[in-house]
């Protein structure tokens, strides 16, 4: 896990321009996150993606949020952008790029085929919430949906948490929308 780090350290020092500071309390949060591989995965979406578009500006937000324990949530929806790229990658995606922007509109991930939002949420949580959080979601789904007809490309919404059945009307509605949804 040392030379992890240290690579780590190295490579985002030089791409991101944070201070060394921030990169190292990063690092240490990440690693007393209990987020099982974290550092290896992150070293490896690094190694895999880092010279495409919008990589190193996720990788950059993930240790801003990361060395700052109240973003703790904001650092875990960055890495898992780069835990799916990793997963879209070994389904057999090309990944193009992340952040990708169609007019005022940003997707987390590009493939050859797919637009992809991710969401690493506690649905549960947002149960409790009432209805807007998912009426934003589904705009935001909607728009993706349009967006895909320009560019040919099909819509993935990556999900870390399975969507609980209490939300069995949002499943139907994000799939009448032709997205397909990928669970855990």
């Amino acid at each position: 896990t040392t030379h992890h780090v240290a690579w780590l350290a190295e490579r985002v020092t030089e791409q991101c321009s944070l201070p060394v500071e921030t990169i190292f309390k990063a690092l240490e949060n990440l690693e007393n996150s209990h987020i099982e591989g974290c550092i290896t995965t992150l070293q490896k979406a690094v190694k895999e993606f880092g010279n495409l578009p919008g990589t190193m500006d996720v990788v950059k937000k993930l240790f801003e949020h990361s060395a700052i324990p109240k973003r703790a949530n904001r650092a875990k929806g960055c890495f898992y952008e780069l835990a799916s790229a990793l997963k879209l990658q070994e389904m057999g995606h090309e990944i193009l790029e992340f952040s990708y922007k169609i007019g005022m509109n940003e997707y987390d991930i590009l493939t050859a085929t797919h637009l992809v939002e991710c969401k690493n949420w506690n649905w549960q949580f947002y149960i409790n919430k009432g209805k807007e959080p998912f009426v934003d979601l589904l705009k935001q789904l909607k728009i993706a949906t349009n967006n895909s007809l320009k560019t040919q490309k099909k819509v993935y919404l990556m999900t870390k948490n399975i969507i609980p059945p209490e939300l069995n009307w949002l499943r139907n509605d994000i799939f009448s929308l032709g997205i397909e949804i990928l669970e855990g």
